[in-house]
């Protein structure tokens, strides 16, 4: 029997056009994120890719961009809007953006960091923070402390190899 495709309402054909718009923003800018760092998943990207990987969304393509499904229900679409939305207005989801976290991390430590070992630092401060939306307080002041216990720890490198 052959499949039949599904006829979507109007409210699920305006998400469904919200969620196309968004994901080809934000595959243009994986696509520019790879071509300056070398590598897929890097920086705000892989947060993307771990959120929209999962099985109940699986809206993550192997090649490692957005997908864009028709067969999604109309709350999968507003969790792929809303994690697209978010993917977007981080700092390090454009070139740019990541060239300022370079530099700055740079200008802190006084180290010419690779994009590989500039990726791993801000994978380790970010610390998947869409998992603490999940959380109360007592785990945000554990990523805090992470956060700055790290920091610290680059400026102590910095002075040892400057000795």
């Amino acid at each position: 029997m052959a499949n039949k495709k599904r006829e979507m309402t109007p409210y699920e054909s305006s998400l469904f056009a919200e969620m196309k718009k968004l994901s080809k923003r934000a595959n243009q800018r994986i696509v520019r994120l790879e071509r300056e760092t070398g590598f897929q998943e890097g920086f705000a990207t892989k947060q993307l890719a771990d959120y929209l990987s999962t099985d109940t969304l699986n809206a993550w393509t192997p090649k490692g961009r957005v997908a864009v499904k028709s067969s999604l229900s109309a709350f999968e679409m507003k969790k792929v809007i809303k994690a697209t939305k978010k993917f977007l207005n981080q700092e390090t989801s454009r070139v740019a953006g990541v060239k300022a976290y370079q530099k700055r991390y740079e200008d802190k430590t006084g180290l010419k960091l690779t994009k590989e070992r500039l990726n791993a630092l801000f994978q380790a401060e970010r610390n998947y923070t869409w998992i603490y939306d999940y959380f109360g307080a007592s785990e945000k002041k554990i990523r805090l402390f992470r956060k700055t216990d790290l920091s610290k720890q680059l400026i102590q490198c910095n002075k040892l190899k400057n000795r």
